[in-house]
């Protein structure tokens, strides 16, 4: 008898902020998994928490500057 078991596929949110500053536009994107799917078997291919957004962030926001490099 053979069983095959097939994982679902991994989902995720993908949200960009745009976001000016000094009349530069910039761009953020990350991602949120909502699935993690065949990557809770294939850890290695799973996306790192190191690309989530803060959770604070929302549409209209308005952010101080406090430091430029």
């Amino acid at each position: 008898m053979i069983i095959l078991q097939v994982s679902s596929d991994s989902r995720y949110l993908l949200t960009t902020v745009v976001f000016e500053v000094g009349g530069e536009t910039f761009t953020c994107t990350g991602k949120t998994v909502i699935d993690p799917g065949y990557t809770a078997v294939m850890p290695w291919q799973a996306i790192p928490p190191d690309e989530e957004l803060p959770s604070s962030c929302e549409a209209g926001q308005v952010c101080s500057i406090k430091e430029v490099c």
